[in-house]
């Protein structure tokens, strides 16, 4: 039994697993749990509780063929683990940039963005064609009331949230394929729009069952079933639906289009016969230039998406824009890490912090003297603290760790002046 994604299980799934394939050790099962605890973030949540608890025998697999060097080497420092990815993409020596931009400008900062991939593209050390996204992320993609509260909006306001949800009812065939969730590998998204097109068809037709309602999936596979032997049309139904969606996911979407038209055409064919598709549903034409919301900019297309929904994704390039999120930056929360220690280092700076003070408390509750409620309050503030660098430090990992070539890292100037950076790290540029 493998598991993968292992860190994004929540307690009950957990449980259910070790219960059936694990037994205390008892179990007969060989039950491989694989992921990565610095990526415990999904469904807008971020996974601070050690639900998965290492065994006596861990296999650490840390080689990247997705990092550089250069982007692992920074990466590595937001880990709240003690082992160490090791970039192993060689094609790409290009070291992450810090993009410094003030509030005056920060709308120009997506264009200079791009003038930096087509500039690196023109070297000869960026892929001029590649089927990889150029992405820009950000924590935060709500507009906040403060303008001066930056968030994804604030640098690119033609963005939308609402252009990012997917349709559950569009207007014709070919919307249907191309309105789905894309925030990772699942077939899952795309298959649910196809089978939600297909009873479109019969909707648009008004073509009810048996007991005079409209056709929903458990009824079509039922009518299905009741039309046919040993429930091959069921079989094939669900066979076609994998087919599609796997092509759809390869971009093609004409062929799997006309294949949808067809197999409508035959069911109203079949069963139907008494009824005539609609045109205008089976044969529209919809264009977009990308599922996601994308913008055209100096000839290079950008995708603009949250961390969270990038999450498992591979990119060219990666700008990861610093946003206001519980009155906090990224670049203020984790000041110290950007300027030069790791998170676990950190982390066990606040430590030693807390350590000192319950000692202090006892030392003050013995002789008697005040003090102890105040440090107790200040331990509260130190164990928020760390919850916090935690919960950073995943978000950076998870964005850092995106790109196979460029990362770059949005941080605005007052902020930046506070920070303390290293320049073999990092190349600065101005905005």
């Amino acid at each position: 039994m493998f598991v993968d994604e292992m860190q994004d299980m929540d307690e009950h799934q957990y449980q259910i697993l070790e219960m059936l394939f694990f037994d205390g050790g008892n179990t007969k099962s060989v039950y491989q749990r694989i992921g990565d605890k610095n990526q415990a973030i999904f469904n807008g949540e971020i996974k601070l509780d050690e639900i998965w608890i290492n065994r006596e025998i861990v296999k650490e697999i840390n080689g990247s063929h997705r990092l550089s060097p250069l982007n692992a080497r920074l990466t590595n420092t937001f880990s709240l683990t003690k082992s160490n990815v090791v970039g192993l993409n060689s094609d790409s020596k290009i070291k992450p940039i810090l993009l410094v931009y003030t509030l005056a400008n920060k709308e120009q900062l997506i264009a200079h963005y791009t003038s930096i991939i087509n500039k690196l593209a023109e070297d000869g050390l960026f892929p001029e064609t590649s089927s990889k996204s150029i992405s820009v992320v950000a924590w935060v993609t709500r507009k906040k009331d403060d303008e001066t509260q930056i968030t994804l909006p604030s640098y690119y306001p033609n963005y939308s949230r609402e252009q990012k949800k997917p349709k559950s009812e569009c207007n014709c065939l070919a919307q249907y394929l191309i309105f789905f969730e894309q925030t990772n590998n699942s077939l899952k998204p795309i298959a649910s729009n196809i089978k939600n097109a297909i009873l479109k068809s019969l909707r648009v037709a008004n073509i009810k069952d048996d007991d005079e309602k409209l056709f929903k999936e458990s009824t079509f596979k039922k009518l299905l079933q009741e039309k046919s032997t040993l429930d091959e049309k069921v079989v094939k139904f669900e066979k076609n639906i994998y087919l599609w969606s796997i092509n759809v996911m390869r971009g093609n979407h004409k062929h799997v289009l006309g294949e949808i038209q067809a197999y409508i055409i035959s069911i109203f064919s079949e069963f139907f016969s008494q009824y005539t598709p609609c045109n205008n549903f089976l044969y529209d034409n919809y264009v977009i230039n990308d599922i996601s919301v994308a913008t055209e900019i100096e000839d290079c297309n950008l995708i603009f998406n949250t961390v969270h929904g990038v999450k498992g994704q591979t990119h060219l390039a990666t700008l990861y824009l610093e946003s206001f999120y519980n009155s906090e930056y990224e670049s203020t929360q984790m000041s110290e890490v950007f300027s030069g220690l790791s998170s676990l280092e950190l982390i066990s700076t606040v430590e030693n912090e807390i350590t000192q003070l319950k000692g202090e408390i006892i030392e003050l509750n013995i002789l008697g003297k005040p003090g102890s409620k105040t440090r107790e309050k200040k331990i509260i503030t130190l164990n928020n603290r760390i919850d916090n660098i935690k919960k950073y430090s995943k978000m950076l990992y998870v964005g850092f760790s995106r790109p196979t070539h460029l990362l770059a890292f949005a941080v605005e100037e007052n902020r930046f002046n506070e920070l303390a950076i290293n320049e073999d790290v990092w190349d600065v540029a101005y905005i």
